[in-house]
């Protein structure tokens, strides 16, 4: 099928597995989620109306080979509760100070992909722990996020740790202009109001990810599909859309706040079914 004009999609762009150490935390059944398999993992997201997901386990690679073996074999096999699904590998680091900063790849990249990348930023801690610091400041892990082929977001801004904004101003202004950063992450939309630093400069695309470390959930539990629950809260932010657009063949997104004035587009294939309407 052909689609014409630009299409939209629900895409979660920052998720954890259980390659994630503290995937299931704070759940009394934390030790049997650790036991998810990726067949499972990704009929979760599958089941929950997610059309795209990204996959950024705390400075790891791991699972993303196993989730695109698990993906072959359940586009082939259409089990119950199959539902189309485009990966993107990808990977949360951990700055050197504290911040995260998202990766965003293509679908072609794999668990080699991310282990390099974790490499230049002189990553050396142990994998899927937040724990530890890249010996990078968040502008290097920035720019080898781009000088390795992918979109770099700075993760969860508004939150009261690990997000770029608790860092000094002087450090905060040079990354806030970093060339080829355009997205940001902020979690609660409808109430967070942006520093001056921020709002100085020309603004960048907001999205929102689940942050998923569990399969299902609650109230306050973030799971599968949890994050389209902030943006229906009377928010105007858009919950980690992408479009195509069929001219351009580029994958977009951006926020829709009337003074947001940039996008940020990559040559990623679009994922494969639109969202039904």
């Amino acid at each position: 099928m052909t689609f014409s004009g630009a299409s939209w999609w629900k895409v979660d762009i920052h998720t954890h597995t259980p390659a994630s150490t503290d995937f299931g935390k704070r759940s009394p059944e934390r030790e049997n989620l650790r036991e998810t398999t990726p067949s499972a993992w990704l009929l979760a997201f599958m089941g929950s109306g997610i059309q795209a997901v990204v996959v950024t386990d705390h400075n790891s690679g791991v699972w993303i080979d196993p989730l695109k073996a698990a993906l072959v074999a359940l586009t082939r096999d259409r089990p119950d509760g199959f539902r189309p699904l485009t990966l993107f590998p990808g990977v949360e680091i951990t700055a050197n100070s504290g911040a995260h900063v998202l990766a965003v790849f293509s679908p072609d990249a794999t668990t080699a992909t991310i282990d390099a990348l974790l490499g230049a930023v002189h990553y050396r801690g142990a994998r899927g722990s937040s724990d530890v610091a890249a010996d990078a400041s968040p502008i290097v892990v920035v720019n080898e996020i781009i000088a390795a082929g992918g979109i770099p977001i700075l993760a969860h801004l508004d939150a009261a740790d690990n997000s770029a904004f608790t860092t000094r101003a002087n450090t905060l202004g040079p990354l806030l202009d970093a060339a080829g950063l355009h997205a940001i992450e902020v979690c609660s939309p409808a109430s967070w109001t942006p520093p001056e630093i921020y709002r100085e400069r020309p603004p960048l695309a907001h999205v929102l990810g689940s942050d998923s470390h569990h399969l299902r959930g609650g109230a306050g539990q973030r799971f599968p599909g949890s994050h389209e629950r902030a943006r229906s809260s009377g928010s105007r932010w858009i919950a980690s859309t992408w479009s195509r657009n069929s001219r351009a063949r580029s994958v977009k997104t951006r926020s829709s706040l009337p003074w947001s004035r940039r996008s940020f587009a990559c040559g990623f294939p679009a994922p494969t079914a639109p969202i039904a309407r």
